[in-house]
């Protein structure tokens, strides 16, 4: 059954991308409170995973996002899940 409208497969997939995120920012970056973080593709899935966790571990976090067409929406998504610009 979709949850929330979207196909069964997009809830499956929020694992991978979450611990994906983490193992970047967390075991191979070392992130920690007050350093900056830049993210690319931050408006996908890994990418706004990243900013987040970047963001609860108190880090100054930025992003960036695809070409002109989705740039504008993907900016919005960035700077809602906490990146600076």
């Amino acid at each position: 059954m979709p949850l929330s409208g979207r196909a069964p497969a997009h809830p499956a997939a929020s694992p991978t991308a979450v611990c994906t995120a983490f193992r970047g920012v967390v075991s191979i970056g070392s992130a920690a409170v007050g350093q900056r973080v830049l993210v690319h593709g931050a408006s996908g899935g890994v990418g706004a995973a990243m900013v987040q966790i970047a963001v609860a571990l108190g880090c100054e976090v930025h992003g960036t996002c695809s070409s002109p067409p989705a740039r504008h929406s993907g900016a919005q998504v960035v700077a809602a899940i906490g990146a600076q610009e």
